[in-house]
């Protein structure tokens, strides 16, 4: 189905950057149904902040915004006007600033650099400053919090997952325990190749249409 596409949009939901692009469900499912008709065929969705902090929050995303109850009438509206949903959870980071972070495992599994110190990336991407902290993909805990991510989505019929920051986003010399030191060897690579199959396994076990991209 991805192949027979008309056209890709980016919409936002909250915490967009400038509060007069931020948006509804209801005002999604509007133009999505309208530029689906203009065009004469489906239509696919990039949303973003959906999640319960809104965007550029990374991994810590459920419930969305709204609670379920309306993300899943969002998603069930776009698919009976036979368009497509696209979400863009993070493969690398965790925002400090979510409640997630706060929990010891959540800290327990981050990348440290050789002096023991949080390996962070600030950015300022919608006008609010975010420290997202690398985490460790060799880490049960980011594996499992990874993988329980995207069979949620999978499970509330999300049809794209796009895995952002990653491949193209370099990772730092991680000196967190559990691992070889350092950023050589192949430990990285074996650890989200583990991330992905269990990623594949869930989504199969949930949707075997929804799409898999990453950047």
């Amino acid at each position: 189905w991805l192949s027979n596409l008309q056209y890709g949009r980016q919409m936002c939901m909250n915490h967009c950057g400038d509060p007069a692009w931020d948006t509804t469900y209801q005002a999604v499912v509007q133009e999505q149904s309208h530029n689906a008709a203009f065009l004469g065929g489906p239509a696919a969705l990039r949303l973003s902040g959906w999640e319960k902090l809104g965007s550029w929050y990374y991994g810590d995303y459920f419930p969305p915004q709204g609670g379920w109850a309306a993300f899943d009438q969002m998603v069930a509206s776009l698919h009976q006007q036979k368009n497509y949903l696209e979400v863009v959870p993070s493969m690398l980071f965790l925002d400090t600033a979510t409640p997630l972070w706060s929990t010891p495992a959540a800290q327990g599994a981050a990348s440290l650099d050789r002096g023991g110190k949080l390996e962070t990336q600030i950015v300022v991407p919608s006008n609010t400053s975010h420290t997202w902290a690398f985490m460790n993909p060799a880490s049960q805990f980011w594996q499992q919090n990874l993988v329980q991510g995207v069979s949620t989505l999978a499970a509330h019929n999300v049809d794209i997952v796009q895995l952002d920051n990653w491949p193209i986003g370099s990772m730092p010399d991680d000196y967190s325990p559990g691992h070889p030191a350092g950023n050589g060897g192949t430990w990285q690579t074996e650890a989200q190749s583990t991330i992905l199959g269990g990623m594949r396994a869930a989504i199969s076990a949930q949707n075997s249409q929804i799409g898999r991209a990453h950047v």
